[in-house]
């Protein structure tokens, strides 16, 4: 081959090196600019404006709790404490005038088969006691639940074989759980344990009526007994 022709060729590769090297670095600029705004973004979140701090006890300062206020107005017309509790409480308020009379109330009524006029359950069956008050927080099959506080299980639980204990428990309260002394008879209470002995940790129980009265003192203590 000529002299000539090898430089031609040298040449011709020579600029299609020089085609090639251009278009690689039109591509390249062209994915760069188009990833360039999300991994800025990614790149600068850590310099980004932190969020404000959270008062965890806003909702209750701001009496936000999900409640609903009842007034009473002595007026004809709504008076300012009034406008001032709608617009503190985001509008929770109602007028006790609203209200139909509470004897004529469906759910009061649906109430009264439990606790009649003395405030009381009106069954000793402690099954039904159990499911129409105890399984509000433990659950109907003892198993216990996780909400705003912590509600132990009653099922399978070592402490439901001592009688006393659940004496105690359920005259006097336990932390979060208040009591039932003034609901409930030695006799409820006795039927209530035997309930929760047999029939969700499936031991024999003696509970009796006699045992609890012995428990059973004029006031609730004012200290919680596992604090000690």
């Amino acid at each position: 081959m000529k002299r000539s022709n090898i430089g031609l060729a040298v040449a011709v590769v020579c600029v299609l090196a020089v085609i090639i090297a251009l278009l690689v670095g039109a591509q390249n600029q062209s994915y760069a600019t188009t990833t360039s705004k999300p991994l800025t973004s990614r790149t600068t979140s850590a310099t980004a404006t932190p969020n404000p701090p959270v008062d965890i006890y806003a909702s209750r300062d701001e009496r936000a709790w999900g409640g609903v206020y009842l007034y009473n107005p002595q007026a004809k017309t709504l008076d300012d404490t009034y406008q001032s509790l709608t617009q503190s409480t985001g509008g929770h308020v109602v007028d006790n005038r609203q209200l139909p009379p509470l004897d004529k109330d469906a759910n009061y009524q649906k109430w009264q088969q439990y606790f009649g006029e003395s405030g009381s359950f009106n069954t000793d069956d402690g099954k039904a006691i159990y499911h129409a008050s105890c399984a509000g927080c433990h659950l109907h099959q003892g198993q216990g639940g996780i909400g705003a506080g912590y509600y132990p299980p009653l099922a399978n639980n070592p402490k439901m074989h001592s009688a006393d204990y659940i004496y105690s428990v359920v005259l006097n309260g336990l932390r979060g759980m208040p009591y039932f002394r003034d609901m409930l008879s030695d006799a409820q209470i006795a039927n209530i344990t035997k309930y929760v002995q047999e029939q969700l940790n499936g031991i024999a129980s003696t509970a009796n009526a006699k045992d609890v009265a012995a428990l059973r003192h004029d006031t609730a203590p004012t200290t919680d007994p596992s604090d000690h």
